[in-house]
């Protein structure tokens, strides 16, 4: 597995930069959007999980305090 710089990630997705953004949504989309369906059974109700999800992220990431956490961060939001 790779390192992966969030930190690098989630200051330039705050400054406006959308390749870090779409770096953060390829990092996090699979693993999220299968909790989401494991919990709701229903493949629709996980899309808009997940579609919420990404819109209270992007809200909230200047709050995030530690950005090396943002995995554990945005699970919680999922």
């Amino acid at each position: 597995m790779q390192n992966i710089d969030f930190e690098y990630l989630v200051n330039a997705t705050l400054e406006k930069d959308k390749n870090a953004f779409r770096k953060l949504y390829d990092i996090s989309s699979s693993k999220n959007y299968f909790v989401a369906l494991c919990v709701t059974k229903d493949e629709q109700k996980a899309v808009k999980i997940i579609q919420s999800a990404y819109f209270s992220m992007y809200n909230r990431l200047p709050r995030l305090k530690y950005p090396v956490m943002f995995e554990k961060w945005f699970s919680r939001i999922v």
